[in-house]
């Protein structure tokens, strides 16, 4: 799969997390939270699925990919770009892009937690308070 796709991939991912997130908000019982909370944990699941070739260094530039002794050279003024140095940074552009995905998905991630976690939370304490 090629660059561009798997971030189309990732934003679909993203945008499905963030539907289920508005889903939980709204939900007015246990038992449709609960399915929700289900549901939202398979998409992480797949989330996190698609991001592990970038986990096993599918993603990481190594030193040679960089272009090496490239990264030295100077610049001569008024003349045309190296092709080699433009497809490097062109190269190292989208796995900025990249990466920046991920970190969008991994926030998703972590603010579905973090409102699963109050929602667990603040029910348990609602059992807990003595009724009047």
């Amino acid at each position: 799969m090629n660059m561009t796709a798997h971030m189309t991939e990732m934003d679909d991912q993203i945008k499905r997390m963030q539907v289920l997130h508005a889903k939980m908000a709204s939900a007015t019982t246990p038992a449709a939270r609960e399915r929700l909370v289900d549901e939202q944990r398979a998409v992480m699941q797949e989330g996190m699925g698609m991001m592990k070739p970038m986990m096993q260094g599918g993603g990481i530039p190594s030193h040679d990919m960089m272009g090496g002794d490239m990264m030295g050279q100077k610049a001569t003024p008024g003349a045309a770009p190296d092709p080699k140095m433009k497809a490097m940074m062109e190269k190292h552009m989208g796995m900025m892009q990249m990466m920046q995905k991920r970190v969008d998905m991994m926030q998703t991630m972590m603010q579905t937690m973090l409102d699963q976690q109050e929602m667990i939370n603040s029910s348990m304490s609602m059992a807990t308070t003595p009724k009047k």
